[in-house]
C-alpha cells in the first residue's frame, strides 16, 4: 500500500465518521423525536377540548350529569382558558422539538 493509498482510505475513515451518527446520537433524537409526538398529540387533544367547551358550554353537564357551578358557566370558562393555554404551551414545546428533528434528522 502506498503513502498516497494510506492517506485516501483515513480520509474515507473520517467520512464515513462524520455520516455515522454515534449510539448517543441515534438515541437523543429517538428521544425527541417521541416528545414530539406527544407534544404534538398533547396539543391536539387540548385545542380539540377548547373548541367543544366554547361552543358547547354545558358539556360536563350532560356528559357527567352533574352541575358543579350551579348553571353559571364558570367552570366551563375556567376550562376554555386552561385549555387556551395547554393548547399554546404544548404548541410551542412540539414546535420546538420537531426544529430539532430537523437540525438532527439522522435515526
Amino acid at each position: 500500500m502506498t503513502i498516497f493509498e494510506t492517506c485516501r482510505s483515513m480520509e474515507v475513515e473520517k467520512e464515513i465518521e462524520k455520516r455515522v451518527p454515534s449510539p448517543g446520537v441515534v438515541m437523543m433524537v429517538r428521544n425527541v423525536r417521541m416528545r414530539a409526538w406527544i407534544e404534538t398529540a398533547a396539543a391536539a387533544i387540548s385545542g380539540i377540548l377548547f373548541v367543544i367547551t366554547l361552543i358547547w358550554r354545558d358539556w360536563i353537564e350532560r356528559v357527567f350529569g352533574v352541575d358543579p357551578d350551579m348553571g353559571s358557566g364558570a367552570l366551563e370558562w375556567v376550562i376554555v382558558a386552561l385549555a387556551l393555554c395547554a393548547t399554546v404551551a404544548f404548541s410551542l414545546l412540539a414546535r420546538t422539538e420537531w426544529r430539532k428533528i430537523r437540525e438532527h434528522p439522522m435515526a
